[in-house]
């Protein structure tokens, strides 16, 4: 299905107004193409999928070792209509360290607002180091 009519998916996807990039001026017709270009080649398209029914089908379990201890940053798209918010509730169970940083993005985040999300991320880097 998501191969059909050329990848239309990935137009969607991108630029529709339920969950497409917020900032429009950041996904030119190129960029869709490369998309699409790399979502054809073998297997891509099906780990991209695996990824979303990873959610639903394979719900993490705590590691035997116990909590990660690495000190981990979730930026998350405040206006992402795919991963709901709620699924970070219970990472604080999986991760000892964990920081969430929301950004009035998309599901697209780092596309969105790359200088925000970079920023984000050098903070959080800087802190730990």
């Amino acid at each position: 299905m998501c191969s059909s009519f050329d990848y239309a998916f990935a137009k969607r996807a991108f630029r529709s107004k339920e969950g497409g990039f917020q900032n429009t001026a950041n996904v030119t017709d190129e960029d869709i193409e490369a998309y699409k270009y790399n979502f054809s080649r073998p297997g891509r398209l099906t780990a991209a999928i695996n990824y979303y029914r990873a959610k639903f089908f394979y719900p993490p379990k705590p590691s035997p070792e116990g909590k990660l201890k690495v000190p981990t940053l979730v930026i998350w798209g405040e206006a992402d209509p795919v991963l709901e918010k709620e699924m970070n509730n219970n990472l604080s169970r999986y991760v000892e360290n964990v920081t969430y940083r929301g950004v009035a993005a998309s599901h697209w985040v780092q596309q969105d607002e790359p200088a925000q999300v970079n920023q984000l991320m050098r903070t959080f880097l800087e802190r730990k180091s």
